[in-house]
C-alpha cells in the first residue's frame, strides 16, 4: 500500500543527510496555524489567536500585516490557512466561511464564500484549506460537508469529492489538504491520508499509527509533520534529526527549502540548516 501511494506522486530523490541543526528563530505570534513560502524570500503567516495574516522575510523582518477580528475583506475570524499560488495569497477564513484571495502585498483581490458560489453543490461552510493547481484551479476542504470542492480558474463550480458517496475514500474528519505537481490532492483525515486525483477519483489512501499535524509538498519533496518529528516523502522511514535541540512546544507545519528546515509552532518559526555529509 505504501508503494503504490508514493508511485503515484512524483516525488524528488533525496540524497543529502537528513540531520539539522538550529540557526534561528524568526517572528512572534500568537497562535500561528500554517505557513507559506514565496521563492523571493517571503513566508506568509497564518496567525489563528491574532486573526492575522503576517508577511515576514527569511532574517525575521514584517514586512505587511492584515487581519484583525472582523468580516470585512481584509479581516478575519480564525483563518486556519494560508496557501501561495504565484502572485496570489489564498486565506481560509473558517468562521467567516469564506476563502479570501490576496496579491503579494496583501492587497485584497476577491473572496468565494459560504452561499455564493454560482452552483448550490459548490456550497461550503467553515472552509479549513483552499489550494490551486497549475492549471488554475481552486480546491477548498470543505469542514462542515466534509469533502473538497474544486472551482475552474474562472471561479465555476466543477465537482465535489470525498463526501459520504465517495466509499472508502469518503472523509470523516479532513484537516489539512496540499496538492503536488502532477495534480494530486492529499487530505489528512485524522489518522488516515488520503489521495485523490485532479477528477476527484481516490486512487490510494493511508493509515499511520500517530496522527499526523499537517503535510506539505515542498519542492518535490512531501513533508509528513507529525507533533514532535518530520518525515520525508516517506512515513515509515526514520524522521529528520535534529541536533541538540529540545522543543518546547508542538510542530504546527514545516517547508524544506535549499536545504533550509522550516518548523512553524504556536509562536515563531524555527529555522534548521543542513549538516553537511
Amino acid at each position: 500500500m505504501f508503494k503504490l501511494f508514493f508511485s503515484l506522486i512524483f516525488l524528488t530523490a533525496i540524497s543529502f543527510s537528513q540531520d539539522f541543526v538550529f540557526r534561528t528563530k524568526l517572528g512572534s505570534f500568537q497562535d500561528a496555524s500554517d505557513f507559506a513560502y514565496s521563492p523571493i524570500g517571503y513566508f506568509y503567516v497564518c496567525d489563528t489567536g491574532a486573526n492575522e495574516i503576517i508577511k515576514v522575510d527569511t532574517n525575521g523582518v514584517v514586512h505587511k500585516t492584515i487581519g484583525g477580528y472582523g468580516w470585512e475583506s481584509s479581516s478575519f475570524d480564525s483563518p486556519t490557512s494560508v496557501f501561495l499560488s504565484g502572485l496570489n495569497v489564498y486565506v481560509s477564513d473558517y468562521r467567516n466561511h469564506s476563502v479570501k484571495i490576496f496579491d503579494k502585498d496583501l492587497n485584497f483581490i476577491s473572496s468565494i464564500s459560504k452561499g455564493e458560489s454560482r452552483d448550490k453543490e459548490g456550497t461550503f461552510g467553515y472552509p479549513l484549506s483552499a489550494l490551486t493547481n497549475s492549471l488554475g484551479d481552486l480546491f477548498i476542504l470543505d469542514s462542515e460537508n466534509k469533502q473538497v470542492h474544486k472551482f475552474d480558474i474562472f471561479g465555476k463550480y466543477s465537482l465535489s469529492f470525498g463526501g459520504f458517496d465517495s466509499g472508502e475514500f469518503a472523509l470523516s474528519n479532513p484537516s489539512k489538504m496540499t496538492t503536488t505537481t502532477n495534480g494530486k490532492v492529499i487530505v489528512l483525515d485524522v489518522r488516515n491520508i488520503f489521495l485523490f486525483d485532479e477528477f476527484g477519483n481516490g486512487q490510494s489512501k493511508l493509515r499511520t499509527n500517530e496522527r499526523l499535524v499537517d503535510i506539505k509538498f515542498s519542492n518535490g519533496i512531501l513533508l509528513f509533520v507529525f507533533k514532535s518529528k518530520v518525515n520525508l516523502n516517506n512515513i515509515e522511514s526514520p524522521p529528520i534529526n535534529i541536533k541538540d535541540f529540545d522543543f518546547n512546544s508542538d510542530f504546527k507545519s514545516a517547508l524544506l527549502i535549499n536545504n533550509t528546515l522550516y518548523i512553524l509552532l504556536h509562536n515563531g518559526i524555527l529555522v534548521f540548516s543542513k549538516l553537511e555529509d
